[in-house]
């Protein structure tokens, strides 16, 4: 008995949570972009621990960083040829967005007749989805987390020395090239990131 009133209950909460054609449109959008450009790690980062030749300071704890040799971590990239480096990714993108489109017709034509959408509204929203695709991948973001595994010589950071060490890290974006930063002597550490 409880079962079946639960059951009503879902279907009722389904019914009135699917006529909200804002919910709708979003999730019809949503279900498009994931269908013409999936996230793949087809160019991972390829982070390589980094000597900088210059002194460089630490905007967190406000002085130089120690040390003669690895002092962080750094995406290899060149800077020269950056903007070619950009366009090719660019034109990838869109490459890829053709395939998908071409290699997959009747799974956007299921996604259009489910959601009773026309063929005029799925080719501008297809044009837009694109469109945004392109320019968010200039205007992107990621979550970095940083695991210590092993870190020795750290200096507490208040001034009574009684709180545990701890170690920061200033992430600074330089034209899709990452540049870590870290504010102790001797540092080893895992790296992961999530896009």
């Amino acid at each position: 008995m409880a079962t079946k009133r639960a059951q009503a209950g879902l279907a009722n909460a389904a019914k009135t949570t699917f006529g909200d054609e804002e919910l709708k449109q979003h999730v019809y959008r949503k279900c498009l972009q994931a269908l013409i450009y999936p996230i793949s790690c087809t160019t991972p980062h390829n982070f390589q621990t980094t000597n900088f030749q210059t002194p460089t300071w630490c905007y967190e704890c406000e002085g130089l960083l120690w040390g003669l040799a690895r002092q962080g971590a750094a995406e290899k990239s060149s800077k020269h040829g950056e903007g070619e480096r950009i366009q090719s990714l660019v034109a990838v993108i869109r490459d890829r967005m053709k395939i998908q489109e071409k290699n997959k017709p009747e799974i956007f034509e299921t996604i259009r007749t489910v959601f009773g959408v026309d063929e005029r509204t799925q080719q501008e929203t297809l044009k837009q989805i694109k469109t945004s695709i392109l320019e968010g991948s200039s205007k992107w973001s990621a979550k970095i987390t940083l695991t210590v595994i092993c870190a020795q010589g750290l200096i507490a950071k208040d001034k009574t020395g009684k709180s545990d060490p701890y170690v920061t890290a200033q992430v600074l974006l330089c034209s899709f090239s990452f540049i870590f930063f870290f504010s102790n002597f001797e540092f080893l550490f895992l790296l992961s990131h999530t896009l």
